[in-house]
């Protein structure tokens, strides 16, 4: 499946140009300077380190613009994922995780293989559920490879 282009702040770059070079987690939230999405976000930040010695690389990715999304991450100290905009929702759509009424894409995690393809996803990610967290790495720990 062709999923598109994400905008990052160093130009926009296709999907699978992305993996294939690295299995990708995409960590899709909502809405820039929400709670819940912050906690998304900052979940993932606290366990960077574990997630760096498997063979993926993390994006995180909502359907605000670029400008909203960098400035939102900057608010933390260091911010380890690159951050990527879908800001049409063109990706999303296509994930099944575009909420048409909001205009936006829901919390969700998913993770590509090297061939695009994908391997894990929770299209409905909550913050709040830990077993939803603990799912994700259990995943990449059974699953991925270490570097």
């Amino acid at each position: 499946m062709k999923l598109g282009n994400l905008i990052t702040l160093n130009g926009t770059i296709a999907l699978e140009e992305l993996t294939e070079r690295d299995n990708i987690l995409l960590i899709y939230f909502s809405e820039h300077n929400t709670p819940m999405c912050t906690k998304q976000l900052l979940s993932f930040n606290d366990e960077f380190e574990t997630i760096k010695k498997f063979d993926i690389v993390g994006y995180a990715v909502s359907t605000d613009s670029i400008h909203d999304i960098d400035a939102f991450t900057k608010q933390f100290k260091e911010f380890p994922f690159a951050i990527a905009s879908d800001e049409d929702g063109s990706i999303a759509k296509k994930l099944n995780i575009y909420d048409y009424e909001q205009k936006k894409a829901n919390r969700s995690i998913i993770i590509l293989n090297k061939k695009c393809e994908i391997v894990y996803s929770n299209l409905f990610y909550q913050p709040d559920n830990i077993n939803d967290f603990i799912n994700v790495f259990e995943y990449i720990n059974n699953n991925l490879k270490l570097r």
